[in-house]
């Protein structure tokens, strides 16, 4: 098992507020991290499993005396599978409105706020747990070892069952897109066609790190362009894909019109496209450094709370910045090269345009300080 860094943190602060949310992909630990966390606290919980369609019914018909029967004695309530009930949001409002003195644990596969419910009161402990960072992985394994695995995991990624189970990696992961991923999507409210968004998934993991034009989108896979991009939205809000959106301030010819999408894991993206071959023989290499260190810098912001925003730029004449960070007006701008002998330079029209903090090419030689601090 490989220690998580939210559990100190989430141990730290889930019980001061009446509601702590745990959200994140299916099959990253969710479940096993509060049981943990409550295992080292000894508190006494009680939990429910809203996959249960009793339970399910039970909530999204909520009775107070129905969960004082439940609870009994108990102060914690940890509801799994919280996804499944529609009204969550309400549950748990009604929960510390009426019950003050119990605590709940929610824990999702949705993401809370991209479902439009974006009223977190302050109430609310909301945390992502995404699959193992690999700052994770250095923690258990050493900074040697986590290198010695890099080329391996830009292939098979870094959910917790293909990094520590002794099944073969790639039937690890077609067992999470057949048996979870592939369930939990088709199961979100608004998919109306199935084939639609699996075929969409393959697309989408063929253009990691390009712009993303629905239209052509559209008609290419003949769907209308509301369809593909609430499909897209469902599958942000299923933790499968981000987006990143242009930077689009001062220049008449940036591009601001395109969004790019990259997969939390690159394990997910390799295995929809059946695609495992090793990273010097592909012809994606670059697109797959660019996706691993996207996903890498997520899960380290998330956790260290290190709030930025984030972009990419483009001009019409084709200069290029891979990534962009803007803290208080300054810009942190990044290029990304799989390659360490190919040669990067920094627009000087991006240069004598923005305020720049520092202008940095990562490499497989220097990549450790941007995806750790």
């Amino acid at each position: 098992m490989i220690d998580r860094t939210l559990e100190n943190i989430i141990a730290e602060k889930a019980f001061k507020k009446r509601t702590t949310i745990i959200s994140g992909p299916r099959q990253t630990g969710k479940s096993a991290l509060v049981d943990s966390i409550l295992s080292k606290s000894r508190r006494k919980s009680v939990l429910i499993d809203a996959g249960d369609p009793m339970i399910k019914s039970q909530l999204e018909n909520l009775n107070i005396e129905a969960i004082k029967r439940i609870l009994g004695r108990t102060k914690l309530l940890v509801i799994d599978e919280a996804q499944k009930v529609t009204n969550i949001e309400s549950v748990y409002k009604l929960i510390n409105k009426t019950l003050p003195n119990v605590r709940v644990i929610i824990i999702s596969t949705l993401n809370p706020n991209k479902n439009g419910n974006n009223s977190i009161s302050n109430d609310v402990n909301s945390y992502e747990l995404y699959p193992i960072s690999y700052n994770e992985l250095t923690e258990n394994i050493g900074r040697d070892g986590a290198r010695s695995q890099l080329k391996h995991r830009l292939i098979y990624g870094m959910y917790p069952k293909v990094i520590s189970s002794k099944t073969p990696e790639k039937r690890n992961l077609i067992e999470i897109i057949n048996n979870h991923l592939y369930k939990d999507i088709l199961e979100t409210d608004g998919i109306r066609k199935p084939s639609i968004i699996i075929k969409l998934l393959k697309k989408l993991a063929l253009q990691v790190g390009k712009e993303i034009n629905l239209a052509e989108l559209s008609d290419l896979m003949d769907i209308d362009r509301k369809t593909i991009d609430n499909y897209i939205s469902k599958l942000e809000e299923a933790y499968v894909i981000f987006r990143l959106q242009p930077l689009k301030r001062n220049l008449k010819n940036e591009i601001g019109k395109f969004h790019k999408i990259y997969f939390y894991d690159n394990g997910i993206r390799n295995a929809l496209l059946s695609a495992f071959n090793p990273i010097d023989l592909r012809n994606d290499a670059d697109a797959l450094w660019e996706n691993f260190l996207m996903s890498e810098r997520i899960k380290q912001q998330n956790y260290s709370q290190n709030s930025s925003n984030k972009f990419f730029w483009r001009t019409h004449a084709r200069q290029e910045i891979n990534y962009i960070e803007e803290e208080e007006n300054s810009f942190s701008a990044y290029d990304f090269n799989w390659s360490s002998k190919r040669k990067t330079k920094f627009p000087k029209t991006f240069i004598n345009n923005y305020p720049t903090l520092k202008e940095k090419i990562i490499t497989p030689v220097n990549y450790y300080d941007f995806i750790i601090n």
